[in-house]
């Protein structure tokens, strides 16, 4: 899979920015795309959705800018929704992504990540 960033631009969707925030949505966009890659390519397929695998350590390495406690609370919020206040309101999350362990080592630490609603998140 070819990197997210390119020429150190990472992809922002405003709609997503907006209602998230921008670090959240910049992860949900890497979700996003990774997906929709991993759909197209048949890969990673488990009861009926497709998934992405990342450790905290993947994400960080694709947005080194973002520290991977900030990234395990944005995957926290993401996969069970929790009311974050924001410097102008208070925002209602609502759990958009599933987390599962499809692993077939013991040792090996990543998470699965999975949109409840593919269908909806793939037409960003």
């Amino acid at each position: 899979m070819e990197t997210f960033i390119k020429d150190n631009i990472a992809k922002i969707n405003p709609h997503l920015a907006k209602e998230y925030g921008i670090k959240d949505s910049i992860i949900l966009m890497y979700i996003i795309e990774s997906i929709k890659y991993f759909k197209k390519n048949n890969k990673n397929q488990y009861d009926g959705k497709t998934w992405l695998p990342h450790t905290y350590e993947d994400f960080h390495n694709e947005f080194p800018f973002i520290s991977k406690y900030k990234i395990s609370e944005i995957l926290y919020r993401l996969c069970n929704g929790k009311k974050r206040k924001s410097k102008s309101q208070d925002l209602e999350f609502k759990p958009i992504l599933v987390k599962d362990k499809f692993n077939e080592h013991p040792f090996d630490t990543r998470s699965w990540y999975a949109f409840d609603d593919e269908n909806k998140w793939l037409s960003y």
